[in-house]
């Protein structure tokens, strides 16, 4: 175990964990209250829905995205490792975002070189357009979730 500090205290961190003290007191408080931004749909569509409409209100003064450009940051974003954890668990995300990071790779690189992740199998659920649709995404994740039981949580359970 490893002691770490921030304003609130001290806290014990286990040795093999990358995360810190912050981190770990999320974790303390969400196990705590049992909610997760998933249990809160209409804070998110909320957001989408601002979004929306600052958009609209772009095109209507002439203002437009460049699709190709849109796609290319969010293909290399490294957000886009957030979809792994549900799968993989928090640990292993960490591991892939440190190495994608480190290497100045790609998160989609970062799976296939950590064997996690077929190449197929990275291109569709690391897809951006597959992430930005709520049915398609959830169908993703319950594909994944089901189909690699066994790498699933596994470092974060002992």
């Amino acid at each position: 175990m490893r002691n770490e500090k921030d304003a609130l205290g001290t806290l014990a961190l286990p040795d093999d964990v990358y995360y810190g003290v912050q981190t770990e007191r999320a974790r303390q408080n969400f196990a705590i209250s049992g909610l997760t931004i998933g249990d809160h749909s209409h804070f998110i569509w909320s957001l989408a829905a601002i979004k929306m409409a600052a958009a609209r209100a772009n095109q209507e003064i002439g203002i437009t995205a460049n699709r190709e450009v849109c796609l290319a940051h969010a293909k290399s974003s490294i957000a886009l490792v957030t979809i792994l954890s549900p799968i993989f668990g928090y640990q292993k995300t960490v591991e892939i975002a440190q190495h994608a990071l480190s290497e100045n790779k790609s998160i989609k690189a970062a799976a296939i070189e950590s064997g996690l992740l077929s190449n197929e199998e990275a291109d569709e659920l690391l897809n951006p357009m597959n992430l930005t649709h709520p049915v398609k995404c959830s169908t993703l994740l319950n594909h994944y979730t089901r189909l690699k039981p066994a790498q699933a949580v596994k470092s974060e359970k002992g």
